[in-house]
C-alpha cells in the first residue's frame, strides 16, 4: 500500500543510522554510488537511479519508477523523531511508523493528497501543537506521503534548493489542502548544515536563483521574513521560506 523512500546522496554513514528509525525504507542512489552505499549497509533495500543532481530530479525518479498508492519520502539525514506535545519525546522505530502509518489513513479518510509534519519544533513562534495539532497549510519537506494527484505532481528541477516550497504552492492551489500534523517533528540537525546529499551539495548561486524564480511565480504567497529567534542565526543559516497561505476564515476564529 505504501513504500518509504529514502533519496541518498553521498551520505551513505548517515542513511545507515536513519535506518534505524525507518528500518523498512527504500534507499535510491546514484548508480556510480551503489557499490559504496552496498558495502556500507549491505543489508538495506537499495535502488540505484541514473546519476542525476539535485533532490526534484530524483523525487521525480521515484515518482515515476514506484508503483506504490502512497510514497513517504524521508530525507536520508534524519536523527530522531520527537513529539510536540506535551513534551519532547523521542520515538522508537515502530512508533514512528505508527506515526506515518495514521497520518497516511487521515489524508484517506479525508480524500486529501498530502501529509506531513512540523517543520520545527518551536512551539513559541512556529507551531501550537496543542491549540491547531492539524494545519491546513505547511511547507512539505523532511517527512511527507503522498497519494491521488500529489503522486503524480512533479518538482520543478530548474528550483533545486526550494522546489519544496514551490510544491507545496502547487498542491494548496490544486488540492486546497494539505494534512499537517505538528504533533510531531523529524529532526535532521541544523536546517541547511548537513553535508553533502542531494540538498547539501547545492551552492548559495543556485538557491538565490531559485528564490528569485519562487518569487516571481508566487509573489505575495512566499514570504523570506527572519522570525526573532532566527535573528542571531541570521549568518550562519540558509534561512527556510516562508508560505503565505491562509486557509482559516476570520469570521471563524474564536
Amino acid at each position: 500500500m505504501y513504500r518509504i523512500v529514502m533519496p541518498s546522496r553521498k551520505r551513505h554513514r548517515a542513511a545507515k543510522k536513519a535506518l534505524a528509525i525507518f528500518p523498512t525504507a527504500t534507499i535510491t542512489v546514484n548508480e556510480s554510488e551503489l557499490d559504496d552505499y552496498r558495502k556500507e549497509i549491505p543489508d538495506a533495500d537499495i535502488v540505484p537511479h541514473p546519476d542525476m543532481l539535485g533532490l526534484p530530479n530524483v523525487i521525480n525518479w521515484c515518482m515515476d519508477h514506484f508503483d506504490d498508492e502512497c510514497l513517504v519520502f524521508a530525507d536520508d539525514d534524519i536523527i530522531a523523531c520527537r513529539t510536540t506535545v506535551p513534551r519532547s519525546r523521542k520515538l522508537t522505530a515502530p512508533d514512528v511508523q505508527t506515526v506515518i502509518e495514521n497520518a497516511m489513513q487521515a489524508v484517506v479518510d479525508l480524500d486529501l493528497t498530502t501529509f506531513c509534519f512540523a517543520r520545527s519544533p518551536n512551539v513559541i513562534v512556529s507551531i501550537d501543537p496543542i491549540n491547531e495539532p492539524l494545519k491546513p497549510t505547511q511547507p512539505v519537506c523532511v517527512v511527507f506521503g503522498v497519494r491521488g494527484a500529489a503522486r503524480r505532481r512533479k518538482y520543478r528541477s530548474e528550483l533545486i534548493g526550494r522546489a519544496d516550497i514551490d510544491w507545496a504552492l502547487q498542491t494548496l492551489m490544486e488540492d486546497r489542502v494539505l494534512y499537517c500534523d505538528t504533533r510531531f517533528y523529524f529532526d535532521s540537525g541544523r536546517y541547511g548544515k548537513g553535508s553533502g546529499g542531494n540538498v547539501g551539495l547545492i551552492d548559495d548561486k543556485q538557491r538565490a536563483k531559485a528564490t528569485k524564480l519562487l518569487k516571481e511565480r508566487w509573489g505575495r504567497h512566499v514570504r523570506l521574513k527572519v522570525l526573532g529567534y532566527q535573528q542571531k542565526l541570521e549568518k550562519r543559516l540558509v534561512l527556510p521560506l516562508r508560505i503565505g497561505v491562509s486557509r482559516k476564515h476570520p469570521n471563524a476564529l474564536g
